[in-house]
C-alpha cells in the first residue's frame, strides 16, 4: 500500500511541476490533480509514463474548465 501511496505522491508532484512551468492557475493544477488520481484508480496509468499520464490529465483539466487556451500540444511541448 506505501508504494501505491508514494508513487500516486510521486505522480502528484509532476502535474504540479508541468502546471507551474505552463503557468496554470493553482485550481486548474488541482483539478489535473483529481483527474490524475480518477486514472490511477481505474488503472488507466498502466503502460504509461507518468509524465505523459500528468500532461493529460492536465489538459482535460483545461479543456473541462473550458477558459483555459490550451491545446494538447502546449502540454508535449512541456514535457
Amino acid at each position: 500500500m506505501e508504494s501505491k501511496e508514494f508513487r500516486l505522491n510521486k505522480a502528484q508532484e509532476e502535474v504540479a511541476k508541468i502546471g507551474n512551468k505552463m503557468g496554470l492557475s493553482q485550481y486548474l493544477i488541482e483539478y489535473g490533480q483529481r483527474n490524475y488520481r480518477l486514472a490511477f484508480s481505474k488503472n488507466f496509468i498502466q503502460g504509461r509514463t507518468v509524465q505523459v499520464v500528468a500532461a493529460v490529465c492536465l489538459y482535460a483539466a483545461c479543456r473541462q474548465d473550458g477558459k483555459a487556451p490550451y491545446l494538447l500540444i502546449d502540454f508535449a511541448d512541456a514535457i
